[in-house]
């Protein structure tokens, strides 16, 4: 349903006791010198219109616009196709409490139960300003189009994958620089080993040399104690024999045990000479060298291989910063690609989303970004462009309500005049437009609060293509 105002009437508000204004064409001018009530006449348009966006916020500055000494100011709006009636907006203001009420009805006469909400589901901000749309920031002009093209793709679930992936990557790209000053903090002596020394096989072997070596000292323990108790008997036996000569009753058994253990003694002599020689000493000292530098090498092993761990993890980590790179470009392509695709408010309309900065609390940060036309920055278009482009956008965002305002006409030079007459007739708009004139041959004129002249409108030459 697309919609235009057939009809605006408007009693005690402001300076204007009695107003009813029927427009043609698609430029609604309001004309008249200063003071005389065409803002009065656009501000209550869109008083029964806009609501929120347009009454006053107080009680006190609501009732001020009735006319002082009246006790209620109405306004009224026939909404239509420019054939027939759709709907009739009436808004009532009681000057004693301030209070506003607003009524919408059909065709029919039935009323809408929440009036307000379903009139600003048919108009938009930017259709009681177009040209606010110019003198936004970069940021507001990158929203405000963003809201009105329709893309075929999520792009916030892409712009949500992009703030994770940012994350991500901030906090890989940390680990990544984290990981290569590990790298760079483990010194590997030259020559080192990949595989560590079996130091427990050594360790093994020292204790075998030990129980080696214990064993000998034993032995030579008991051979010492052998040779010593030998000799204690060698002096036995001289002694006795020394006795032999004084103990002559004893000298037969004394020799004869004397004979005895010469022969034992001799035997036990020559067995003892007969041992075997002892075995080398195996070297202890030198295996503790070893194993203590077998130990040092190992450590070198495990700090070269915690090294190659490092890097091998910076490696994974320079990988998926390399893939989240892509994907943001993939993004990237994708976006253009549905901006190419997507029918914009105007041809050569186009946006970039610049890359966000993450906030220190983690949460999501708005996207940030700016319009282009023609490929350029909207900032760098001509005067002219950038009205094109406002009012363009103005209308894609009220494709119902097909109704803007202009509040001072007298700011545009004669071509963007020329260019937003052209431009509401192109894309079938109605544009009202308040203007200082004092010919009085300018659409609807308008003297102190009274329409005293409808002038026919000009029907403009569609040539808006930029």
């Amino acid at each position: 349903m697309s919609l235009r105002v057939m009809k605006l009437q408007i009693q005690n508000i402001k300076r204007v006791k009695a107003i009813e204004i029927i427009p043609e064409g698609n430029m609604v001018v309001l004309s008249g010198r200063n003071g005389a009530g065409k803002t009065t006449c656009g501000d209550s348009l869109f008083y029964a219109l806009g609501g929120k966006w347009t009454m006053p916020r107080t009680a006190e500055e609501k009732a001020a616009l009735v006319t002082k000494g009246e006790k209620m100011g109405r306004i009224l709006a026939e909404l239509g196709d420019g054939t027939s009636v759709s709907l009739v907006a009436k808004r009532t203001i009681n000057a004693e409490t301030g209070n506003s009420e607003i009524y919408l009805t059909n065709e029919n006469g039935a009323a809408y139960p929440k009036a307000q909400e379903t009139l600003e589901q048919l108009i938009g901000e930017l259709s009681f300003d177009p040209v606010k749309f110019s003198r936004m920031t970069a940021e507001q002009q990158f929203d405000e189009l963003r809201n009105v093209v329709h893309l075929d793709i999520d792009i916030e679930a892409i712009d949500d994958q992009d703030d994770e992936e940012y994350r991500e990557r901030r906090e890989v790209n940390n680990e990544a620089k984290n990981l290569v000053a590990q790298v760079r903090e483990i010194t590997v002596p030259e020559g080192t080993p990949t595989k560590p020394i079996d130091v427990k096989t050594m360790v093994d072997q020292q204790g075998r040399a030990a129980n080696h070596n214990s064993e000998i000292d034993r032995e030579e323990m008991r051979r010492k104690s052998e040779a010593e108790a030998l000799a204690t008997r060698a002096t036995n036996l001289k002694a006795k024999r020394a006795r032999i000569k004084q103990m002559l009753a004893e000298v037969a058994a004394l020799e004869k045990e004397a004979d005895a253990e010469d022969g034992k003694l001799g035997g036990d002599l020559k067995e003892h000479k007969a041992l075997p020689a002892l075995p080398e000493r195996v070297d202890t000292v030198k295996l503790s060298l070893e194993i203590a530098e077998a130990l040092e090498i190992n450590k070198a092993v495990a700090r070269l291989h915690q090294r190659e761990e490092l890097a091998h993890k910076h490696a994974q980590r320079v990988a998926r910063l390399a893939e989240i790179d892509l994907n943001k470009e993939t993004h990237q392509k994708t976006i253009r690609e549905a901006l190419q695709r997507a029918k914009m408010p105007l041809p050569g309309l186009g946006w970039v989303q610049v890359e966000r900065e993450a906030r220190a609390d983690g949460k999501k940060q708005k996207r940030q970004g700016y319009v282009t036309y023609q490929g350029r920055p909207l900032s760098l278009a001509s005067q002219a462009e950038q009205l094109r482009v406002s009012v363009a956008i103005a209308m894609a965002a009220n494709p119902k309500l097909r109704v803007l305002r202009i509040k001072d006409g007298n700011q545009l030079d004669p071509d963007g005049l020329k260019l937003v007459a052209e431009m509401a007739e192109s894309e079938d708009y109605q544009i009202w437009m308040e203007y200082v004139d004092t010919s009085g041959e300018m659409g609807v004129v308008i003297e102190d609060g009274a329409v005293v002249k409808v002038n026919k409108p000009k029907r403009a030459r569609k040539n808006v293509e930029g």
